[in-house]
């Protein structure tokens, strides 16, 4: 009996400490989401024909790539973490560990197989004299892609370990 009661409390320890950290990636890809809504800020608002805001447009930023507009919906599988750590529904969590792997990662991936090679090959020529605002851009961008990509594997695991000890701890309780 005192076995079964460590293992559950073990579990709650697990499922707490995951919880939090958890928030902290949703919290994280937010303000992922919140610089590139700013990064599409000019093409965003062409869209709904509104005058783009004059720091914004001296920037001259290149136009959007497939990539940055496919991550968009990825903050949707933040949403659905996001609840479902208030519920504690597994159903939600599924979701956003399927949501982060196909609208976060996927297109994560692409953009860094996109940029890092036009980097690299720039940074392999030592074209040192030749920087250029682009190039800065792409730099940024990929940094902005290394983080994204941390992120999100990172709330996959976390996921992924609030689901395994969801599992154990419902276990526990029926056998009880």
């Amino acid at each position: 009996m005192t076995s079964s009661i460590d293992h559950c409390l073990k579990a709650f320890e697990i499922i707490s400490l995951n919880k939090g950290r958890l928030k902290v990636t949703v919290i994280f890809h937010w303000l992922l989401f919140l610089m590139m809504l700013l990064r599409l800020t000019p093409d965003l608002c062409a869209m709904v024909k509104t005058e783009v805001p004059v720091i914004i447009e001296s920037l001259s930023l290149p136009p959007p790539s497939l990539w940055e507009l496919s991550w968009l919906p990825s903050i949707m599988a933040s949403m659905f973490a996001q609840l479902s750590l208030k519920r504690n529904t597994s159903s939600l969590l599924w979701q956003a560990l399927l949501g982060n792997l196909v609208l976060s990662i996927g297109p994560v991936l692409y953009g860094l197989s996109e940029q890092y090679p036009i980097v690299r090959e720039h940074l392999r020529d030592g074209k040192d004299s030749e920087i250029s605002l682009s190039f800065l851009f792409r730099i940024a961008t990929c940094c902005w892609l290394t983080v994204s990509l941390q992120v999100h594997v990172l709330q996959m695991y976390f996921i992924q370990q609030l689901l395994s000890a969801w599992s154990i701890a419902k276990r526990k309780i029926k056998s009880s």
